[in-house]
């Protein structure tokens, strides 16, 4: 009795198996179906977009259009349409990147930076060869003090040798 009971219970279990792997495949077939819905309804809005912007291209060339019926004369909602929404990119910078370089400055270079460089080297107009040689005419070179040269310490005419 036993074996015929689990039989029963495992043929009942594999029936519910195969119903839910069915409706799994009807789901999957339905979710695609679905999916292919979606893209092209998305290809035909962005054809619909670009073809009403072309046409307000013309527009504003002055060009005459087919497609000029009140409706289209009147078409404000397009130039707010034509904005992709990531954000206000006047001049090529994000808006919020210009409120962030508002708020913190700019960043940058920050080490080296009072180094000098070709610019500031090669650049004399705070130099006056009147005041350097004045900055240096008190200071004369005294003989005694002086180190003798090299030759002079080798052949023995200055200092003390022990």
């Amino acid at each position: 009795m036993g074996k015929i009971r689990q039989k029963l219970l495992g043929e009942a279990a594999g029936r519910r198996a195969a119903r839910e792997a069915r409706k799994q495949r009807d789901l999957k077939k339905f979710g695609k179906k679905v999916q292919v819905a979606k893209l092209q309804e998305r290809e035909r809005g962005k054809r619909e977009m670009l073809e009403r912007v072309k046409v307000l291209k013309r527009k504003r060339q002055g060009a005459e259009t087919e497609a000029t019926t009140e409706a289209d004369m009147f078409d404000v909602a397009l130039e707010g349409a034509a904005k992709d929404g990531r954000g206000d990119t006047r001049d090529g910078i994000n808006s919020k990147r210009r409120k962030k370089d508002q708020k913190y400055g700019f960043g940058g270079k920050k080490r080296f930076a009072k180094s000098t460089d070709a610019k500031s080297s090669g650049d004399l107009s705070g130099f006056s060869s009147k005041k350097n040689r004045a900055q240096f005419a008190g200071i004369k070179k005294r003989k005694s003090t002086m180190r003798p040269g090299k030759s002079k310490r080798a052949s023995g005419g200055g200092g003390r040798r022990r």
